[in-house]
């Protein structure tokens, strides 16, 4: 019986060299936020879980029912104005459902609008509203 055939041998392929750092975008007057580890320990808190969930919940029905409005508010940088019962009303349900107490940790309905609405560039909000940082 013949000896089976060896192996082919491949080269070692070298690693891929790592992509560059990302470049964050900026943003004005970010979402007022806790430093990261301290917001994963306030997250770790099935209060505080359930806060960002409903949030996200929230402000992604703005997003999915009225996406023109949306549109059309980041683009002037009056997203408020365009959304003002939508949002008055999310932030009223919001602060109905969830307590004072996980309230006052994080203010995660600013956090998803910012995030969510306005592309994380907190200014496309514009005034009047209501959840601005050190309003």
């Amino acid at each position: 019986t013949p000896a089976p055939a060896p192996a082919p041998i491949t080269p070692p392929v070298a690693p891929a060299p790592a992509p560059p750092p990302a470049a964050k975008a900026p943003t004005a007057a970010p979402a007022e936020r806790a430093p990261v580890a301290d917001r994963a320990a306030i997250e770790a808190d099935p209060q505080h879980r359930a806060a960002r969930k409903l949030a996200r919940l929230i402000v992604s029905e703005i997003k999915l029912y009225d996406p023109q409005r949306v549109t059309e508010g980041v683009a002037t940088g009056k997203l408020y104005a365009k959304l003002q019962d939508q949002i008055d009303q999310a932030l009223a349900l919001f602060d109905r459902r969830v307590s004072a107490e996980v309230r006052a940790s994080f203010d995660y309905m600013h956090d998803e609008i910012v995030r969510q609405l306005a592309s994380g560039d907190a200014s496309k909000i514009g005034p009047g509203y209501p959840r601005r940082p050190g309003a």
